[in-house]
């Protein structure tokens, strides 16, 4: 099966630019006019300017030797220079959650409990069970069906029809040979249309959880499954919200990059580069693959045309990243350590977990700290855009989804209880109901 992997995550936060160049001296416009440079603001007085001003008369000659040192900065410190962001446009709408939406959210929230098996009993459909195969076709052994204490729920699909419909009767701590047959459409080239003997051992067993009060009670901060379903439709929707202005955002960072430019230099991305590749290569490693069949399996491509699209996608990270840190500088966009925690205890809020710093614990144990921080300073430089550009209407969905414009009145809000902890208010028509 073809299988497809993105590129490893974003590329390591580039330096802060050094300086922000806009040049914009026009010799038919009378006034005073701007460069900004790495050193503060330069006023140029155009050759109109009275007699007696206590300004010095700046020469074209002049001009057109500080216009040429510019020039040569911007080249040795590989500058950025934004272009106009005034007058962009943007869109936001999304998909309401339906109710099959939250119902498998309940059901991903099922799977996550913590389940005590039994190590004696029989097996039956809907049962949780931890088990380990085995098998041959042809009686030679077949890796891609060996598993080792897997946890199924019997009869959710995880398996083959074939083998799943087997699995109800097996006793736990016993061994059972099954013959099961393969369709001929079956993902596994190697067992596509092929029958193949599994052996299955079932070590534990338990009743699966199920959706009640008692289980709403004991993993939750609800006492009802009503209440849960609540909180859960609130949350999906408030995630379809940030998605939308997601989108919006990074539609108009887009939009900022493409009008801007941004010096980066070779020895930059040979860094970013030389740090990166070896990702991939350890990776490949891990699926105990020739790293040329690694790139084939996984991108469709060979050595060559990998390491140049790589190289491509650095340098373009790098340059991005740079125009966001200088729109950032440019409008003094607020990226404080302060707004950083506000911004994390909503993201928690949102997901479910305790607060932000248990969230960015859990990042930055998985080495994703720095590469969140990215996203929230691009988060904040989006919103900053968005302030200043022009909201349009979204286009009109297709017949099968319902779309709703983001704004007051979608009935939920966050906000902080007297401990500071963020909550979801949702507004009922006879009263206002708070969840955690």
């Amino acid at each position: 099966m073809y299988k497809k992997k993105m590129f490893i995550g974003c590329a390591a936060a580039a330096v802060l630019v050094a300086a922000i160049f806009m040049t914009c001296f026009s010799e038919e416009r009378a006034g005073t006019e701007e460069i900004v440079t790495e050193t503060g603001t330069e006023k140029i007085v155009p050759e109109t300017a009275e007699e007696g001003s206590i300004e010095e008369e700046i020469t074209e000659e002049e001009i057109a030797e500080e216009e040429n040192a510019e020039e040569e900065n911007t080249e040795e410190m590989g500058a950025v220079i934004l272009g106009d962001y005034t007058g962009f446009t943007y869109s936001r709408s999304y998909t309401a959650p339906t109710e099959a939406d939250v119902e498998d959210a309940a059901e991903s929230a099922l799977s996550e409990t913590v389940i005590e098996y039994e190590e004696t009993g029989t097996v039956a459909d809907g049962d949780a069970v931890i088990l380990s195969m085995t098998g041959t076709v042809d009686g030679e052994e077949v890796e891609g069906i060996a598993e080792t204490d897997s946890e199924v729920i019997v009869g959710d699909g995880t398996y083959t029809e074939d083998l799943e419909a087997q699995l109800p009767g097996l006793t736990v701590g016993e061994a059972a040979d099954l013959e099961v047959s393969f369709p001929d459409d079956y993902w596994q080239e190697d067992l596509a249309g092929k029958t193949a003997i599994i052996t299955v051992t079932v070590t534990g067993r338990a009743d699966a959880p199920e959706l009640t009060d008692e289980w709403v009670q004991e993993n939750t901060n609800y006492s009802t499954v009503a209440e849960f379903m609540e909180y859960l439709e609130a949350s999906l929707m408030l995630q379809a919200e940030e998605e939308a202005d997601s989108s919006a955002i990074y539609s108009l960072l887009e939009d900022l990059v493409s009008a801007s430019s941004a010096k980066v230099t070779e020895d930059e991305i040979e860094a970013e580069y030389e740090e990166r590749l070896p990702l991939y290569e350890e990776d490949a490693e891990y699926e105990e693959m020739e790293f040329a069949d690694y790139l084939e399996y996984y991108y469709g491509m060979d050595e060559e045309a990998f390491r140049e699209a790589l190289y491509d996608e650095i340098e373009y990270e790098l340059e991005y990243t740079k125009i966001v840190e200088a729109f950032i500088k440019a409008e003094g966009v607020d990226v404080s350590d302060e707004t950083f925690a506000e911004y994390l205890e909503t993201e928690a809020a949102i997901y479910g977990y305790e607060s932000g710093d248990v969230l960015y614990e859990e990042l930055e144990t998985a080495g994703y700290g720095d590469s969140f921080r990215s996203v929230f300073h691009e988060y904040q430089a989006g919103k900053a855009l968005m302030a200043i550009s022009i909201e349009i209407e979204a286009d009109e969905a297709d017949d099968d989804e319902y779309m709703i414009e983001i704004g007051d009145g979608d009935g939920y809000t966050m906000e902080t209880d007297e401990d500071g902890n963020y909550i979801i208010v949702i507004e009922a028509e006879d009263e206002k109901t708070e969840t955690e």
